[in-house]
């Protein structure tokens, strides 16, 4: 069985037109989430046909078609596809693939600068947060389910509103919006793509290094795994 899930760290390059190219692995899971995704709306569909109308057989039926026809003529990610002439910004041929992109969420990291601990810099943990869009429907979905208060209407802001629905291209690339770019950081030149389960992130290789020196920490980090009753 094939993970959904995003895993591992990947050093890449933000091209002169601020285009990423997403890596095979992470391309080929986001077209596997898109198709059950889709396989679980015809199913739905199927169900209401069975018991409904004429209109809902005929609208079922035609769906079906639709997806054996989109199945059948849609290559595969990472296939072999031509290129576009376009030359101006964003106007490659797109692929269909997209994923969407908004501000990380993740609390910021105390470091201390000096061994008797009393002094920290607080270092805020800055990237772009890329969610599958069923990932991202379940989040928009949980946090419209929360009371309406400050706090609330706060995250709402900074997930949803801050939020870009980001088509590939045919390439694999990914166009970064540049209200992202500049929260997180990142410009031309190398960028660290880090898989984190149902999601992956993108970091500006400056930020990154700032937060992934663990020495010293990793007791703290096997008593968090111990205390959590994670078991594999």
């Amino acid at each position: 069985m094939i993970s959904l899930n995003f895993g591992g760290e990947h050093k890449n390059t933000v091209d002169a037109k601020y285009r990423l190219s997403i890596p095979f692995r992470f391309r080929e899971k986001l077209e596997m989430r898109e198709r059950i995704e889709d396989e679980k709306r015809l199913d739905e569909r199927r169900r209401a046909a069975e018991g409904g109308t004429l209109d809902d057989i005929k609208e079922y039926i035609e769906k079906a078609i639709g997806r054996e026809i989109e199945k059948a003529s849609v290559p595969a990610a990472g296939a072999e596809k031509k290129k576009s002439s376009a030359k101006e910004e964003g106007d490659e041929k797109k692929s269909g693939q997209r994923v969407w992109m908004t501000k990380g969420l993740e609390p910021p990291v105390k470091k201390p600068l000096d061994d008797k601990k009393t002094k920290y810099e607080v270092i805020l943990k800055q990237f772009i947060w890329c969610l599958p869009p069923d990932v991202f429907d379940r989040l928009v979905t949980a946090i419209d389910g929360l009371p309406k208060n400050e706090a609330t209407i706060e995250l709402r802001n900074h997930l949803i509103r801050s939020a870009h629905e980001v088509e590939l291209d045919q390439g694999g690339r990914a166009l970064l919006p540049q209200q992202l770019r500049s929260y997180a950081g990142i410009g031309t030149g190398e960028v660290i793509m880090v898989g984190d389960g149902a999601t992956f992130q993108l970091w500006s290789k400056k930020n990154y290094e700032q937060l992934v020196d663990t020495r010293g920490r990793e007791e703290q980090i096997f008593a968090t795994y111990t205390e959590s009753g994670i078991s594999i």
